[in-house]
């Protein structure tokens, strides 16, 4: 958010979509989400002109099975705005790079362990690659390399999300007559 309007919220709904469909959970309702963000907003009072605003989805805890949701069941959902909190640092991230432990051609879930392990480490995010030595993405960022005027960020095909900062600075450098790939 940026003096009481989210940046790219569109974008940011798209990926939430992409991740539950990803993840086995429902759809988001995308209008409820925008209707439920600018709620957020709107009630925002410190003066901090840009938090964060997270969106959390969780399907909670299912006793039969120990993980999820019981079949039907809705997941939790929480939206708030960070303008002080550790979510908000301006500072450089500290990064490590991590195996996902499987080859490139495999799509596979985001674990949570890997913030965990940041956290126990003191890292801000972690970069993960593929046994066969592809970089896929970071659970908090976006990659993107940029060779002389071409920007490059891993294929979503693989099994990964599109960044919105990654959308954006692409269709920033296509203005700018760059050009941008997608691949391994």
């Amino acid at each position: 958010m940026w003096k009481g309007f989210p940046v790219s919220l569109e974008n940011h709904l798209r990926r939430l979509a992409t991740s539950a469909a990803m993840t086995d959970l429902p759809e988001p309702n995308i209008d409820a989400f925008t209707a439920a963000v600018n709620t957020v907003i709107a009630a925002y009072d410190d003066p901090e002109p840009g938090p964060m605003l997270r969106i959390l989805v969780s399907r909670g805890y299912d006793p039969t099975t120990g993980v999820g949701a019981g079949k039907g069941r809705l997941p939790s959902v929480w939206i708030f705005l960070d303008g002080k909190g550790l979510l908000h640092s301006l500072e450089p991230l500290t990064m490590i790079s991590l195996s996902r432990g499987y080859a490139s051609d495999v799509t596979a879930k985001i674990s949570q362990s890997e913030h965990r392990l940041c956290d126990r480490r003191g890292i801000g995010d972690s970069i993960q690659y593929t046994t066969d030595g592809f970089t896929l993405e970071c659970p908090n960022s976006s990659i993107v390399g940029q060779y002389g005027d071409t920007f490059v960020t891993p294929d979503p095909r693989i099994g990964i999300l599109n960044g919105t900062s990654q959308r954006e600075l692409f269709a920033w450098a296509l203005e700018e007559g760059k050009k941008v790939e997608y691949r391994k």
